[in-house]
């Protein structure tokens, strides 16, 4: 991985924070999945129902392990 020497961008686009660290497939797919998420919870006019009715146990989940695994893939570049 290359350290870069300059401020980071302010994006909250999941995707693109992965591909500008050069990360893996597997990494920028389950980045989209969260972001696709993300906007919605930020701004909640977005769903046309509540997010709290959007979402339920099952999509938790799933987002939940997607999170786990890029942070695992974080974990093991900074170590």
């Amino acid at each position: 991985m290359q350290i870069l020497k300059k401020t980071p961008l302010k994006i909250h686009d999941l995707v693109e924070l992965g591909r500008l660290v050069k990360a893996p497939e597997n990494i920028l797919s389950c980045a989209g999945k969260l972001s696709v998420t993300y906007i919605p919870m930020r701004y909640p006019g977005v769903l046309p129902e509540i997010p709290a009715k959007y979402y339920n146990l099952a999509k938790a989940e799933v987002h939940l392990k997607e999170g786990e695994v890029i942070l695992q893939w974080v974990q093991e570049k900074i170590e």
